[in-house]
């Protein structure tokens, strides 16, 4: 076939082809270029861990032993906002496009599985459980405990542990529905909750001689309203007394426990410094009585959704103490019988109780808190929220002093220039920031 003439262009056709040619190339190159900004503009700002300064749990003495026996994990605790619970107009300082599920979650999942990678996680307000979480987790070889808070709902979110499958294996797990409970089961007076808690026994993979068979884990959210400071307190109290139970059934001595989550309490609230055994105020007293609640019902079905006033606005007012105009109501378990109940059971030490002496720099503008970051939350309102708590031990005769586990660094907060005007951001998926301590663990001794 003869080849066909090649035809002339005029000079002007020419210069358009050109042109267009150009403009397809600028094109291609924008859009490479636009790429490479959100590949960046999703990778968070690198945070490091920081050794321990100061003694924010007290270690028992070790006697002699093989430092080769002492393990080592670490272990997060992480709020990742809930879908459900992600409306604009609770947001209104965010960009629309990080509210949204198909880019937030992504983000979430890199931050855990890829860039900060615990061996153990206990996660809150976690939906969309099968469809996003589950692969990622399987993929980067964890297993898991998931518990709903409603599963009968279309939209529930609920609590989650992770392990990493080489190094833990699941030993025993229970669950805790605080409306089930006769201490803070609801009354006329308190409302329906809906809060929940997980307590998990994960044995060791590969045990060493003369070390401790396994952890205890607990992972809990507790009630949000922030006047509801008395529900706090019994929720704390169940939880605390259901860890003790499990120890002395079935786990013994040589189970070191952590207990993780949202607490939803300040380290000023009456909840946290009972908890840590510190001495309380008359006022932070005074927040611990029973305030009757919008909504209060025995029935589940006429309370308040949460997704009405969520939990990521949990704090945005300050608790306040009964009015003397409200009624007088019955308690079926008054403040000072929760109160004598909680002083009987072990102390519990935050891992970031010395913060601001490991980290200085971590802002200077921080509130009161004890030595606790100034925020673990950023948004309509900023404070501290979550913690990683040790579990003293609890031996009748008290021959034990001091804990057998406890951290040798923490991850550092973000700085907050990095998360104005608030959380969630194109770097951090959630309206909480993730905490994990690197946590030593002491040989056992007889």
């Amino acid at each position: 076939m003869p080849e066909q003439e090649q035809i002339a262009l005029s000079p002007e056709e020419e210069a358009r082809r050109a042109e267009i040619r150009a403009a397809r190339q600028r094109k291609k190159q924008q859009k490479q270029e636009q790429t490479q900004l959100a590949g960046k503009e999703h990778a968070p700002p690198l945070r490091r861990l920081l050794p321990v300064v100061g003694n924010s749990v007290p270690l028992r003495q070790p006697q002699q032993h093989d430092d080769r026996l002492r393990r080592s994990f670490t272990l997060m605790t992480y709020n990742v906002l809930a879908q459900c619970l992600c409306r604009r107009d609770l947001f209104p300082y965010c960009k629309k496009e990080h509210l949204k599920y198909k880019a937030r979650f992504p983000i979430l999942l890199k931050e855990i599985t890829q860039t900060i990678k615990p061996d153990v996680a206990c996660l809150q307000e976690v939906d969309h459980f099968d469809d996003m979480f589950a692969p990622a987790l399987r993929g980067a070889g964890y297993d898991w405990e998931y518990l709903q808070k409603a599963p009968e709902k279309d939209e529930s979110h609920g609590l989650c542990i992770i392990w990493k499958k080489d190094l833990f294996q699941k030993y025993r797990y229970q669950t805790l529905h605080y409306d089930d409970s006769p201490l803070t089961h609801p009354t006329p007076i308190t409302p329906v909750t809906g809060n929940i808690a997980q307590l998990l026994a994960l044995k060791f993979v590969a045990p060493a001689t003369n070390s401790s068979t396994g952890i205890l884990i607990a992972n809990t959210h507790l009630y949000w309203r922030p006047t509801a400071q008395y529900e706090k307190l019994r929720q704390a109290y169940v939880l605390l007394n259901n860890v003790v139970a499990l120890r002395k059934e079935d786990l013994g001595a040589s189970w070191p426990t952590l207990l993780c989550g949202d607490w939803n309490t300040t380290p000023n609230d009456g909840v946290y410094r009972l908890l840590t055994k510190q001495p309380l105020t008359d006022v932070q007293r005074a927040h611990l009585e029973p305030v009757p609640q919008p909504s209060v019902s025995t029935t589940p079905a006429t309370t308040t959704s949460e997704s009405t006033v969520p939990e990521s606005t949990a704090t945005s007012n300050a608790p306040r103490a009964p009015s003397p105009s409200q009624p007088t109501l019955h308690n079926p378990a008054p403040t000072s019988t929760v109160l004598d109940r909680l002083a009987a059971l072990p102390r519990l030490y935050s891992c970031y109780s010395n913060y601001q002496q490991t980290h200085p720099s971590h802002t200077e503008d921080t509130p009161s808190w004890d030595g606790e970051p100034a925020f673990t939350t950023l948004g309509s309102w900023t404070g501290t929220l979550d913690y990683i708590f040790v579990c003293a031990p609890d031996d009748v005769n008290n021959e034990r002093t001091g804990c057998d586990i406890g951290p040798v660094k923490l991850l550092e907060l973000p700085k907050p220039s990095d998360l104005e005007p608030g959380l969630p951001n194109s770097d951090f998926a959630s309206d909480h920031v993730c905490l994990m301590a690197e946590m030593h663990l002491l040989p056992s001794h007889h």
